[in-house]
């Protein structure tokens, strides 16, 4: 899974529904209640509850650019979803594409098509973009955030450092923020670091599954199940994707796999990263592994 801030995604949700309440033709409305329910979607609640939440952030975008078919933030809501939400990276590619040239102002969606570049391997058009979004939202955190993933994915692991740190500067308390910083020193071996950018993730199964990677690695073998315990014994969430990372560096492959079975099929927004995730390295090989990837549209 991956995490967003509940109450405010939650509100979000709630202020779009009074705007297309008040004018039931508002297409940027529409777009953004999408968004909005995507990000509901990726940070909580049961594998039914995200399914629904799915289903009407896809009714959403398609009632969007119904209404109106060049506003590239409903082509950009709609690729999020059909990618993040249904795991369907060939789906996502035609209005990715579409948002990406309709948008050209537009900062938010350069970052979204350049994260989903990131993770489908399209190195080449994620940097560009990504770069753009910055030029035009110099400030936004999560901008820079993205910026950390398009390196790390592209394995430039300096860069991708630094780029995140950038992200703390604007928002020390981001979640999720500290422990890309973790996940790029562990792909790095470096442990010690590692460690502690995980203990200041405030994001609780991302700090839990990087401790469990980290100490392990560490000899600390007491330390790292007790944080894998808690990771699973949270059964509020959906950590399976989390939990897959754990198992794929403790060497139990059959485990991991597993794991990533469940991501899929309980909608682990999570698994996005599943193409250039460090962490699964030792998986890359496994027939039912490269499975699981053609079968999320990854070439």
């Amino acid at each position: 899974a991956h995490a967003s801030n509940e109450m405010e995604e939650r509100e979000g949700v709630a202020q779009f529904d009074a705007a297309i309440a008040a004018d039931p033709k508002f297409a940027a409305a529409y777009a953004g209640r999408a968004r909005a329910l995507a990000s509901v979607a990726a940070g909580y609640g049961s594998a039914a509850e995200i399914k629904l939440n799915n289903d009407a952030a896809i009714a959403s975008a398609r009632r969007a650019i119904e209404l109106a078919p060049r506003l590239a933030e409903a082509h950009s809501a709609l690729a999020l979803i059909l990618f993040q939400g249904q795991f369907d990276a060939k789906s996502a590619l035609a209005p990715f594409n579409l948002s990406r040239n309709l948008g050209e102002g537009d900062a938010p969606v350069l970052a979204r098509f350049a994260a989903y570049c990131a993770s489908t391997g399209r190195h080449d058009e994620a940097l560009p973009a990504i770069k753009r979004a910055i030029l035009l939202d110099p400030l936004n955190a999560l901008i820079h955030r993205i910026l950390g993933i398009v390196h790390f994915a592209a394995k430039r692991y300096p860069e991708a450092i630094l780029a995140i740190q950038e992200t703390l500067k604007l928002s020390p308390n981001l979640p999720e923020t500290y422990s890309r910083i973790g996940m790029v020193l562990l792909a790095l071996n470096k442990n010690g670091d590692a460690l502690k950018a995980f203990q200041k993730e405030p994001h609780k199964w991302s700090k839990l599954a990087g401790i469990a990677i980290v100490e392990h690695r560490l000899g600390n073998r007491t330390r790292a199940e007790a944080a894998m315990t808690e990771l699973a014994d949270d059964t509020d969430t959906v950590s399976y994707y989390q939990q897959g990372q754990v198992w794929a560096q403790w060497g139990n492959t059959d485990r991991a796999m597993a794991e990533l079975r469940l991501a899929r099929t309980q909608r682990d927004a999570g698994l996005i990263a599943v193409q250039y995730d460090p962490m699964l390295a030792p998986l890359r090989a496994r027939p039912d592994f490269i499975n699981l990837l053609k079968s999320m549209g990854f070439d």
